[in-house]
């Protein structure tokens, strides 16, 4: 641990070819390996002091299309056998919260009650509980913090969890084996989920799959691809369309007729005209 500088662990972060996301996760354990070690006396130098993790070019990133290849969304039938194989009620509101509203788990669960507005259907969006924060903690970006509107799905999830954790006003979604708040996305990742989904009969795919079947599913349904990104607090809203560009319909009966349409050029105006004259 000695010989490692700060240059070496640059130089080999950038050879991973991952996001800045996961460069962050790989680093996490590292560096707190080196904290521990100076405490211990086992090494004089911490290369990590006073540094932040190396930034991630665009173009030193994972290919785009490699990334989208991960993206396995759930079925609708999926989605219904895993929201009914749940043995906790508050495990199916978490759950169906998930599927429709593209929120990160670790921004689920750190989700309080103040931060949802039941006049107008909203959630801010301003916190998140990671296996690394004993805590829920701020958001990396400015684009993380937003504000959701909230579709009849999301709102009955809510409104359905609203006579287990309301009246104590603070987390949303607890974890209700303890009664407490998740220790962390890690907790439901490999304890709640995996059991869920095995019970549901439904071939495994992380809960973050949750968030891609949202944003794939809005997009195949023909949502503004700019309110898919600002939904998902993408900073980038071109990072969100050449990830999910396969579910962007192009392919519909009218697809690039709406310049013609407005300008009154297309078939369908033309036989317009026609029938008036």
């Amino acid at each position: 641990m000695e010989s490692i500088t700060w240059g070496d662990i640059t130089k080999w972060v950038r050879q991973q070819k991952v996001t800045q996301k996961t460069a962050n996760n790989k680093l996490s354990p590292i560096r707190i390996a080196f904290a521990h070690a100076i405490d211990m006396g086992k090494v004089e130098n911490n290369p990590f002091a006073n540094k932040r993790s190396p930034k991630i070019k665009r173009h030193e990133q994972v290919d785009i299309d490699n990334d989208a290849d991960e993206i396995d969304p759930f079925s609708r039938d999926e989605i219904s056998a895993i929201i009914g194989g749940t043995k906790f009620k508050q495990d199916a509101n978490l759950i169906q919260f998930g599927f429709s509203t593209g929120c990160r788990i670790s921004e689920i669960i750190g989700m309080s009650w103040r931060q949802v507005d039941l006049i107008n259907r909203t959630v801010l969006i301003d916190r998140k509980r990671t296996v690394h924060s004993a805590k829920a903690t701020r958001p990396k970006t400015k684009a993380s913090k937003r504000t959701i509107k909230l579709n009849a799905m999301a709102w009955e999830a809510l409104t359905s969890q609203k006579k287990y954790t309301y009246l104590e006003g603070k987390e949303v979604f607890m974890n209700p084996r303890t009664n407490k708040p998740f220790g962390g996305d890690g907790q439901v990742r490999d304890r709640m989920w995996s059991t869920v989904l095995k019970k549901a009969g439904v071939r495994y795919r992380g809960p973050g799959q949750m968030r891609h079947t949202w944003a794939s599913t809005s997009l195949q349904l023909g949502e503004n691809p700019y309110f898919v990104a600002a939904n998902m607090g993408h900073t980038d809203p071109s990072f969100t369309m050449r990830v999910y560009n396969r579910y962007i319909p192009d392919n519909h009966p009218d697809a690039g007729s709406k310049f013609e349409i407005f300008f009154g050029v297309s078939e369908e105006a033309n036989a317009g005209k026609k029938l008036a004259e």
